[in-house]
């Protein structure tokens, strides 16, 4: 009788891969080496990089459920619960599907048979664990990035005509074009008036959609 055959399933988000170091490479060594230790034949390997864990649309995830269901191999190996899914329910979803054609997931972090009652209730607490992390880190950071910006910091592109302070976050001031577009406004001209105006002053590309951009944004630092 052949060794049972295994795909190995990773995942990894391009942030994940830099601030982690949860890289393609190492998941992938430690799942060859699992595999191996229990005589697993390696069937292939479907790997999704750069895609969120709260996205079912990976190519790589869609091939691994085609060819499960085709019964190409009997177990999927996977580095962490996360790297399926950061949802519970979609976990659950994926993994249950895979069943219903004798196909089981086997997670490193959770190593239990999640076809037993015992086993799918781990697999669902520690797959709604992962669901509140994740919401309670985007949680936290929406309330600092609110934070930030109400301290008069900026966050994102440095819009044009504004510099740079840098200081703890990032600070932008307006140039003195920015601050003459302010007063020709309040002088009651039109965005393409100043446009022109302003292009003449300080020999600068501008148009009046880059004006009503610079008013918007002197509105949000308060500055009109």
């Amino acid at each position: 009788m052949g060794s049972e055959k295994a795909a190995l399933y990773i995942r990894v988000s391009t942030e994940e891969q830099v601030e982690k170091g949860a890289s393609i490479e190492a998941q992938k060594e430690f799942l060859e080496e699992w595999a191996k230790k229990e005589d697993f034949e390696v069937y292939g390997t479907y790997t999704d990089e750069g895609y969120s864990g709260k996205n079912l649309k990976r190519p790589a995830l869609q091939k691994l459920i085609k060819d499960a269901k085709n019964k190409e191999f009997s177990v999927v190996l996977c580095y962490h619960n996360d790297r399926l899914s950061r949802d519970t329910k979609d976990a659950l979803t994926i993994t249950q599907e895979l069943l219903r054609h004798q196909v089981r997931f086997r997670f490193s972090n959770l190593d239990v048979d999640i076809t037993s009652p015992e086993g799918e209730l781990f697999f669902t607490l520690q797959a709604g664990f992962a669901t509140y992390f994740r919401k309670d880190l985007a949680r936290k950071t929406r309330f600092g990035m609110q934070k930030i910006k109400k301290d008069g910091y900026w966050i994102g592109r440095i819009p044009d005509l504004f510099e740079v302070e840098r200081e703890k976050h990032t600070k932008v001031t307006p140039s003195e074009a920015a601050l003459r577009i302010k007063e020709l406004r309040q002088r009651k001209l039109s965005y393409r008036k100043i446009a022109t105006k302003v292009a003449e002053e300080f020999e600068i590309d501008i148009n009046h959609v880059k004006v009503y951009r610079t008013l918007k944004i002197l509105e949000k630092l308060k500055l009109q």
